[in-house]
């Protein structure tokens, strides 16, 4: 199972967990999670990170950069 599909089943657990079964999830979840481990050693991170960057260059899109972000945002509180 990739890091998607595992992220995608957490958070369905998540969302469909009774308010009495998710603080024992949380503290799963939690004690689970290792401090030192950094993103960029995790090959499956890395794998799905440069799938999506393929698949975004493979459709031709635009990014924006910070400028078009901070104008827009100015735009819409006015």
């Amino acid at each position: 199972m990739n890091t998607s599909t595992l992220r995608e089943k957490l958070h369905q657990l998540i969302n469909n967990a009774s308010d009495e079964n998710l603080p024992s999830i949380y503290q799963a979840v939690d004690a689970a999670a290792v401090a030192g481990i950094n993103w960029w050693e995790n090959k499956d991170v890395i794998r799905e990170f440069d799938d999506r960057v393929k698949s975004w260059l493979d459709r031709g899109e635009v990014g924006y950069t910070m400028d078009d972000i901070d104008n827009e945002i100015n735009k819409r509180q006015i």
